[in-house]
């Protein structure tokens, strides 16, 4: 029986090597796309993987073919021992791989036969297991960034009546590069860094500074219960702004000058709490929406700060509000930047609920205004550099277990089909053939030939007499060692 266990160990071998492979070293690991080399290690790409796995699916039929090749024969082998079998049953055998007999051993062998026909039809679960999805690493080393405005303004500027729409139009701008396609995530602060272009997506910035606005109380009323100069501010705007904010405690940061243009003036740095009047038409309503918004704006220090878009720098962990001197001029922008962003529906999501809506312009607009007032009011010469961790675009695999563990299962019927045909040649009283294909050659069919008076080579195609041929069988008992003679017994 030693000879039957090697026979059957490698295709039980290679399945168990599979499984491992995919669930060790596959199964949510990422692997790259372009070069093995990009990173530090060596890394195979997701062409190597896809390969490999196509690769171990052939090798494991390569064995699977070997052993059932060699049980076919033995099969044969073993039901000429013991009761015969006819030429028609041989030939649906080799070409098929099925054996119907009802009785003794004659079942046993169909059983084995049949538990092993799913194995061969399986390599497409498998190789169809694995999706892929868009992933990164990061490069171990550092990458230095030059030419970060700074993060606070530094000095005063008057806005000329030629540049006011024109600064406006550009922070609005700058709200709809940071912010397109982005989720409304109430957390997340952006800011436009135009030297950062050359990095990646998912790149990783040390240390930088971004805008902080934080709404901490947003509540709606009625025109009624706020006061009377308040409800008069509501009913004399344009009713072509969308959404109208106004400092709810007096306390404005426009200081306009004799045409109506705002001088915008550093202070010392400060974390600004307000709370203001809003109102606007309220979606789905036929009236206004009237409330008071209490917000906290800022900086905020973002630490491991995420190149999220093109030029764009996010946080993707919870920021602390800092002092900042440039907190006011944003303010003192916002209300024009939002109204161009609510009247271009710039970066703002498609959404029905005031409350999001209302909280994504304020976040936004605050944002790509602080951004545009570092930018066009610090310095000349106050440009600040941080490094960076590049991003290195990867594809991550992520595999189906329940396709893999399928697999496993249909190949696991094939491994018990070998153990089966174990018991059965045990149960026959011959000896194990060594070497299938070489018994089968040496095979005296003399008797078989002559009967049917037919060449060798005129047996390559069956005819309608030879289904009644009889049954082939063994002239002697196999256990005596002999060379055997194949004899037809008739039906």
């Amino acid at each position: 029986m030693g000879s039957g266990n090697i026979a059957v160990n490698p295709p039980f071998a290679s399945v168990i090597t599979i499984v491992a492979l995919f669930m060790i070293y596959v199964n949510g690991h990422d692997f790259n796309l372009h070069s093995r080399q990009a990173l530090s290690k060596f890394i195979p790409l997701q062409s190597d993987i896809t390969t490999a796995i196509s690769a171990s699916v052939v090798l494991y039929r390569l064995f699977a073919s070997m052993w059932s090749a060699a049980m076919l024969w033995r099969c044969i082998f073993i039901l000429m021992g013991n009761g015969g079998i006819s030429l028609e049953q041989i030939d649906r055998l080799l070409a098929w791989q099925i054996h119907v007999h009802p009785l003794r051993l004659g079942l046993l062998v169909s059983i084995i036969l049949l538990a092993a026909i799913p194995s061969q039809f399986s390599g497409p679960i498998l190789t169809g297991s694995i999706t892929w999805s868009s992933s990164y690493r990061l490069s171990e080393g550092w990458q230095r960034v030059t030419g970060i405005d700074a993060g606070d303004m530094v000095r005063g500027s008057y806005f000329p009546a030629h540049g006011f729409q024109q600064a406006f139009a550009q922070a609005s701008g700058l709200g709809g590069t940071a912010w397109k396609d982005a989720l409304g995530d109430k957390r997340t602060m952006r800011r436009v860094i135009y030297s950062m272009a050359h990095l990646p997506i998912n790149s990783t910035l040390k240390n930088i500074t971004l805008p902080y606005f934080a709404i901490s109380k947003l509540e709606w009323t009625t025109e009624s219960a706020i006061p009377k100069e308040d409800s008069l501010k509501i009913r004399n705007s344009s009713n072509n702004n969308p959404l109208f904010i106004y400092p709810f405690t007096g306390v404005f940061t426009l200081i306009p000058d004799a045409w109506g243009f705002p001088y915008l003036s550093p202070t010392s740095p400060e974390i600004v709490q307000e709370t203001w009047l809003v109102s606007g038409v309220a979606p789905s309503t036929d009236g206004w929406a009237v409330g008071r918004i209490t917000y906290v704006a800022g900086a905020a220090k973002c630490r491991d700060c995420r190149v999220s878009a093109p030029f764009t720098a996010q946080n993707d962990t919870v920021l602390t509000v800092l002092p900042s001197t440039a907190a006011r001029a944003a303010i003192a922008l916002m209300p024009m930047v939002w109204g161009m962003m609510a009247a271009q529906n710039n970066s703002l999501p498609g959404i029905d609920n005031i409350d999001d809506y209302v909280r994504a312009l304020l976040i936004r607009s605050y944002a790509a205004s602080r951004t545009y007032a570092t930018w066009a009011f610090s310095q000349s010469d106050g440009r600040l550099s941080t490094v960076a961790h590049t991003a290195i675009q990867t594809s991550r695999a992520t595999v189906l277990l329940w396709r893999v563990w399928l697999w496993l299962s249909l190949n696991f019927l094939f491994t018990t089909s070998g153990l089966l045909f174990l018991i059965v040649q045990g149960m026959s009283g011959q000896r194990l053939v060594g070497s299938p294909p070489l018994a089968a050659l040496l095979l005296g069919t003399s008797e078989l030939l002559h009967k049917r008076d037919r060449a060798f080579c005129d047996f390559s195609t069956m005819t309608g007499d030879d289904k009644g041929i009889g049954y082939l069988h063994f002239t002697r008992d196999v256990t005596q060692g002999s060379h055997r003679q194949v004899e037809i017994v008739e039906k």
